[in-house]
């Protein structure tokens, strides 16, 4: 899986590599989350996507919830 991330996206890849391993290593949330620093929505809906795999039940509620608005956005309506 490593090598398809940091072939999908080089700019942020490493980021999110970073924060996977953090995740693993059962690292807290605001070490985790400073592994992934400022990446975009998309990625970072991703990262906590596999965080929620990765700890099941014990993923932060946060997390849980970014990834299905991150990664779901489109079916919510855009308010201007």
């Amino acid at each position: 899986w490593r090598e398809k991330v940091l072939a999908s996206d080089p700019d942020e890849a490493a980021r999110m590599v970073a924060f996977v391993d953090a995740v693993r290593a059962n690292a807290s949330v605001q070490q985790a989350e400073a592994a992934l620093g400022n990446v975009s929505a998309i990625n970072r809906g991703y990262a906590y996507t596999v965080a929620a795999v990765l700890r099941g039940q014990d993923c932060p509620q946060a997390w849980r919830d970014g990834a299905k608005r991150l990664l779901f956005n489109y079916e919510r309506p855009h308010l201007m």
